[in-house]
């Protein structure tokens, strides 16, 4: 198993933050209405994509110390670690 990262702390973005065309894309996955997905806090954009939180699925494995990972194919994804205070996160890139 690889984890490629950069280990630099980042903020989570408001849907105000996100560009029409990233916030369209959220929408058309997540099946939400645009009020909802303006408001919504917990965008994270990495690797020149944006996933929403709620995309992620929770890891408790203790042989990887990340929060939680969103599968891009059968043996590769993005891994997510949220900060103690609960207002930052690292992404990073997991394969194998």
């Amino acid at each position: 198993m690889k984890i490629t990262t950069n280990n630099h702390w980042y903020d989570f973005k408001y849907g105000t933050d996100l560009t029409t065309s990233q916030l369209r894309d959220i929408m058309d996955c997540m099946n939400w209405p645009r009020e909802y997905a303006m408001s919504y806090y917990g965008y994270i954009t990495c690797y020149g994509m944006v996933f929403s939180l709620d995309e992620f699925m929770r890891l408790e494995r203790e042989d990887i110390p990340w929060d939680g990972i969103y599968n891009l194919t059968f043996d590769s994804g993005v891994i997510v670690q949220i900060s103690p205070d609960g207002e930052q996160y690292k992404a990073g890139f997991i394969t194998g």
